[in-house]
């Protein structure tokens, strides 16, 4: 007004319950803002624009509540991150720079304890990537959901849809699991594969060229149920995998899906295989952590299959009984000992945990720009855990969960780990690699920390 800048302000009185040490500063770079935050352990309450480059703020004394605050962001780029964070927005400011329109936000967290835990935990190794981890009592309500809802590319965990697809048609007397299936392993290409003499027998590959053209010159024919489901499922081959997308089709495949409720989730191009081999121009399969449990809790209550079918289903998945000596059964110990149980309980605990899942993943070439490096990191995991808690008399009752995991879209900036290079060789020259491995997995076995803890309890 008149060429002075005047401001409006709120105020509280900073007394009693109200009362907390609070800061406000104007003109300030986003570079002072983070110093002033950490020299006053504070978090923002309010940010304004104020001119080039410059906001005016107003902070108070931080709890140990989670919060983020970001600036120059699009108004897409700040729901992805609060879907990211699972966290809401309470504070929003819009401005323009040379036309174009900007977003300044504050956010608090959201999400439950547990959650925040585990998010915590991807976030160490996969900040940059798209992450979530879900986890639902069966029957029951949702105990862990951070990105639930957000679209995915989930490699090949899609694979248990083609199980059920392929079951639900045994069961409906369509097809036997002794039915033949016939598959095809694209031969070896001394000029593309220069020493390579197994190509035909790698589970990784496909049975089609770059091109699309499918190569039958390596053909079997086997059971449906104990070799091709089992391979697809055991092995993740994606050459079993395709022969049920040739035998029952893109449509069937999907159909299936809207049948079981999962209404995020679209197959659109074969598992593992390269564009061209598409029925049409390619493009990412989707899927949704709510999705898969959809997928995982409709068998486990027979909503889709039952009998011999469901077990048939539950069986060809990885897993059954835990490993005593493994990463989740430690958890079992480590809970145990801090409720006073002896070893014989985490012993018989560990032995009545059950886990069924189908993983998946994908080192690929970004859509647009240079690659290897950075090549893109995918990764996913859903299935279900059957833990042992005790009734009031002391006989186990299983309750079963679903759960499921991703990171999608990650860059890792090192080249391809080589066909004959270790892990740990691979680790040491690619810290990224081994953060965002570490992460992913640290996660999948603490995601039932508290539920393990809460069965130990009634014993």
């Amino acid at each position: 007004m008149g060429g002075v800048t005047r401001y409006s302000a709120v105020m509280i009185a900073n007394t009693g319950v109200d009362a907390k040490s609070w800061w406000w500063y104007l003109n300030v770079t986003p570079s002072q803002i983070s110093s002033y935050l950490n020299t006053n352990h504070a978090r923002l309450i309010d940010i304004e624009r104020a001119g080039s480059g410059t906001y005016n703020v107003i902070m108070q004394a931080a709890g140990s509540e989670y919060w983020w605050w970001y600036y120059g962001k699009s108004a897409s780029s700040i729901g992805t991150l609060a879907s990211q964070n699972g966290a809401r927005i309470y504070d929003i400011e819009s401005y323009t720079v040379l036309g174009v329109r900007y977003f300044a936000a504050l956010m608090i967290n959201d999400v439950n304890a547990e959650t925040s835990r585990l998010r915590e935990i991807m976030r160490g190794g996969l900040d940059g990537g798209s992450y979530g981890v879900y986890l639902k009592r069966i029957g029951s309500g949702t105990d862990v959901n951070l990105q639930e809802g957000v679209i995915f590319e989930p490699a090949s965990a899609l694979k248990a849809l083609h199980l059920l697809h392929a079951l639900r048609r045994v069961q409906a007397g369509s097809e036997f699991l002794t039915t033949d299936i016939t598959w095809y392993a694209k031969p070896t290409d001394p000029a593309r594969y220069p020493g390579e003499t197994d190509y035909g027998d790698d589970k990784n590959k496909c049975a089609y060229t770059d091109t699309g053209v499918l190569q039958t010159s390596v053909t079997y024919v086997d059971d449906l149920g104990p070799v091709v489901l089992m391979q697809m499922m055991r092995q993740s081959d994606n050459r079993t995998t395709d022969a049920l997308v040739r035998r029952y089709g893109f449509a069937a495949l999907n159909a299936t899906a809207d049948l079981a409720g999962m209404t995020k989730t679209q197959l659109y191009h074969r598992i593992g295989c390269p564009a061209a081999s598409s029925p049409q121009p390619w493009h990412h399969n989707e899927l949704t952590l709510v999705d898969a449990g959809k997928l995982y809790e409709g068998v486990s209550n027979a909503a889709f299959l039952s009998g011999s079918n469901a077990t048939t289903f539950w069986n060809t998945l990885l897993g059954g009984a835990i490993d005593a000596s493994g990463a989740l059964a430690k958890i079992v110990r480590e809970e145990a000992t801090s409720l006073g149980k002896t070893t014989a309980v985490a012993d018989a605990f560990i032995a009545n945990t059950q886990v069924r899942s189908k993983g998946g993943s994908y080192d690929s070439c970004p859509a647009s720009g240079s690659c290897n490096p950075p090549y893109i990191y995918t990764r996913t995991a859903a299935g279900r855990i059957q833990l042992p808690f005790k009734n009031r008399l002391g006989t186990i009752v299983p309750r079963y969960y679903v759960f499921g995991r991703f990171v999608d879209g990650l860059a890792i900036n090192c080249t391809f780990k080589g066909s004959s290079e270790g892990n740990d060789a691979y680790a040491a020259r690619c810290p990224s690699w081994k953060a965002a491995n570490d992460a992913f997995t640290k996660a999948g076995n603490e995601l039932f920390r508290a539920q393990i803890r809460a069965a130990l309890l009634t014993w």
